[in-house]
């Protein structure tokens, strides 16, 4: 469900973020790092917006992803 159109900008906008912080070897700055987190944010918005539209199983995958992605910056990148 998170490869559906809707959501296309933020799932770029991440893809393109952690290729770079994968590419530094996990190296970011606060302003990256946040760049990041606020990504998160809006796409859980976004899917939270249409929730309705998903069974409540996959939107709770959907859901979990996301916040590890969040969590996932914690750690070194590789």
């Amino acid at each position: 469900m998170l490869t559906d159109k809707p959501f296309d900008p933020y799932r770029e906008k991440l893809d393109s973020m952690f290729a770079r912080r994968a590419a530094t070897g996990g190296s970011m700055d606060y302003q990256e790092y946040s760049q990041i987190q606020g990504t998160v944010d809006e796409f859980l918005v976004a899917l939270k917006s249409r929730a309705s539209k998903y069974a409540a199983g996959e939107y709770g995958r959907a859901r979990t992803f996301l916040e590890s992605l969040a969590h996932e910056l914690k750690f070194p990148a590789g």
